[in-house]
């Protein structure tokens, strides 16, 4: 699964794994029930405003506010599955500092990574997309 690849290179456990589901939304008691630490707003890097509305509709529900990752403020923006090896490290390295800030540095938002605390170096890919190797 490519469009997922960032999730089993960190080890992120799918809270909905073990259900049938097949489309269509959780109800609200299926997601209490389950009760996830986090949750990542899939597509939300290229919908960023999208996410932070279902956000605030979670914060601002009387009962969805009582989700764990609502409470810790553990609500993420996520990748897409529609993507190639150049937008990978991107996503993986979103995710990483999302999930994981204090193994791999801060999210500071989509594009603000400082150079120093990048976890790839950017010029490099740039030179193997560009054929330079050396």
């Amino acid at each position: 699964m490519y469009g997922n690849h960032e999730y089993h290179v960190l080890g992120v456990k799918d809270s909905f794994a073990d259900l049938n589901y097949t489309g269509g939304g959780l109800d609200i008691e299926e997601l209490l029930e389950i009760d996830p630490e986090a949750i990542v707003y899939q597509y939300g890097v290229v919908t960023p405003d999208a996410a932070e509305e279902r956000f605030a509709m979670l914060e601002d529900d009387n009962v969805t506010s009582q989700l764990s990752a609502v409470q810790t403020e553990r609500l993420y923006l996520g990748g897409t599955i529609d993507r190639g090896p150049v937008a990978n490290p991107f996503q993986l390295e979103m995710l990483a500092k999302q999930l994981y800030p204090d193994e791999f540095g801060e999210f500071h938002g989509i594009g603000e990574i400082p150079e120093e605390e990048q976890l790839f170096d950017r010029q490099r890919l740039i030179d193997i997309i560009d054929g330079d190797l050396e």
